[in-house]
């Protein structure tokens, strides 16, 4: 009997510690997978108690929060901002010639709101807003300098340097929206400032850029076609892609430094030697080419004019001729404008693809009598020395640039050539218009045309075929031209002496739209 009860209890033991592994072996995978979320989980343990987050966190855990009281300075400064820029905003508004700048004040003052919320919600660092704030009391300072000096002695000069920005302006901005092509500028207001003209990026939010004019815009016509040179350059930057595709399109590269002698002088050395310095000349020029390019499609004839007395260097040739350098980080580069001898050569070239061939070779021939007949540009080298080389090579690759632009369609611009965009091509009927004004305008006649750009053309004509009336031509000029916020003038000239395209001729309006069409009809070809 006892024996029986031993048996039956090492049956029960051996039951129970086999259903002890049973549960054991059943427990272990759990007490793993529970390890395993535990470990993952662990790096959140410091954080606090779980939360449900939608996005990022409003305040990125590497920004610094405002204090109280830094926040209160901040939306302080802000809001006399706003203030001050809402009053010259109104301003603006009171006068027909400053109107263009109370849109871009107002945005303005929408940036500077956008920027006090951020303070106030606390997503923003005290260098950004000193960089912003800052960023936007500059531009308002030069947008307040811009209405001040229309309202001072420079007025009409201003008004006057608009209107032909903006005849400069109008073929661009129609054709990029009819054509859905985004313009990061698309209007100009000029300013009076220096010794030198030139075009100045101010960073602001509705697209208006500042030409800064010097102070001889107020005594000598023959500078004011380098307006439109100015809007080129705007025009330029403003289309998104247009110089990559135009460096790609005259394959020009991205190199600028200057290439050094060839070591030995054999065919082959002088022939990689010009290459090299043809491609990277012409790519540090492209945007000056470009300017010229469309300064002659603008003006015409009398833009050859204004760079052919702004360059010209008959005393002393070289000047003219030199190719100039720069220091880069990379060492000495290119600078990036042509000799004054290959813009106008260059001009005159692309004036003569333009119909204007016979105009062409004269402006050529008599820039080229000034400076000695020239045959070479000198060439800077990389150890301080120069060298001249040929003109030939140099001219014709520059020349490629105005050649690509106006024969050429670039896909940024939906594949359009300038030449066909309405009123930037400076036709014969423009041209005939301005000898007109320009007759006009060396008898001491009044002139009368609705496009500044004909009558800024008509002025330059006359003043260099009369230089010893320069002064009063250019005060019949400024006379004639309806500035930005005038009405206009009471018409000094009967329109039925000059009829509707202020040309008296009648036979010469009817050949110069023959000639037009004929023009026309061969591009189309």
């Amino acid at each position: 009997m006892g024996e029986l009860i031993q048996v039956v209890v090492w049956i029960i033991v051996a039951i129970v510690k086999l259903l002890f592994w049973i549960v054991k072996l059943i427990l272990r995978p759990l007490r793993s997978i529970d390890a395993r979320v535990n470990d993952r989980a662990e790096p959140t343990r410091s954080i606090g108690p779980a939360r449900r987050v939608s996005g990022p966190p409003s305040v990125p855990p590497n920004t610094k929060r405002l204090s109280t009281t830094v926040t209160s300075a901040l939306v302080a400064r802000a809001s006399e901002f706003t203030t001050r820029a809402s009053s010259l905003a109104a301003l603006a508004r009171e006068r027909s010639s400053t109107r263009r700048f109370a849109r871009p004040i107002l945005a303005l003052v929408e940036r500077a709101e956008a920027t006090k919320t951020r303070i106030r919600r606390g997503d923003v660092t005290h260098a950004e807003v000193d960089q912003t704030l800052g960023r936007e009391e500059s531009l308002l300072a030069i947008l307040d300098e811009m209405i001040g000096e229309r309202r001072g002695p420079f007025a009409t000069l201003l008004g006057d340097a608009d209107a032909l920005a903006d005849a400069s302006f109008a073929p661009i901005v129609e054709f990029c929206v009819n054509r859905g092509i985004p313009l990061s500028s698309d209007r100009a207001a000029t300013m009076v400032g220096g010794d030198k003209l030139f075009f100045m990026s101010i960073d602001e939010p509705t697209g208006l850029a500042a030409i800064v004019l010097p102070e001889s815009f107020s005594e000598e016509i023959t500078t004011w076609p380098a307006i439109a040179h100015e809007i080129a350059h705007d025009f330029f930057r403003s289309v998104s892609g247009l110089p990559s595709e135009l460096r790609r399109a005259c394959q020009l590269g991205d190199e600028r430094r200057l290439v050094p002698a060839p070591a030995q002088a054999t065919n082959r050395d002088v022939e990689r030697f010009m290459a090299e310095l043809v491609q990277r000349t012409n790519n540090a020029w492209m945007e000056e080419l470009f300017a010229d390019a469309f300064g002659t499609m603008m003006l015409g004839p009398a833009y050859i004019e204004t760079m052919s007395a702004g360059f010209a260097s008959p005393e002393k040739p070289a000047l003219a001729l030199a190719i100039m350098s720069e220091d880069g980080s990379d060492g000495p580069r290119y600078e990036e404008h042509p000799p004054g001898h290959v813009r106008v050569v260059v001009g005159c070239r692309l004036l003569g693809r333009m119909g204007y061939g016979k105009e062409a070779d004269r402006l050529e021939r008599a820039w080229r009598a000034r400076h000695g007949e020239p045959q070479t540009v000198y060439v800077p080298l990389p150890n301080g020395r120069w060298v001249s080389v040929p003109e030939d090579s140099v001219i014709d690759r520059a020349e490629g640039v105005g050649r690509t632009l106006y024969m050429t369609g670039l896909p940024c611009l939906r594949g359009q050539p300038l030449r066909s965009l309405a009123m930037l091509d400076f036709g014969p009927r423009e041209n005939e218009q301005a000898k007109r004004v320009a007759r006009s305008f060396s008898a001491l006649q009044p002139a009368r045309t609705r496009d500044p750009r004909v009558l800024v053309a008509g002025a330059v004509i006359a003043t260099v075929e009369t230089p010893s009336r320069a002064t009063a031509i250019y005060a019949l000029a400024r006379e004639a031209i309806v500035g930005v916020g005038e009405r206009a003038r009471a018409p000094q000239a009967r329109e039925s002496d000059e009829g509707p395209l202020g040309v008296v001729d009648a036979v010469a309006v009817r050949e110069a739209l023959i000639l037009d069409e004929l023009m026309a009809s061969r591009r189309a070809r």
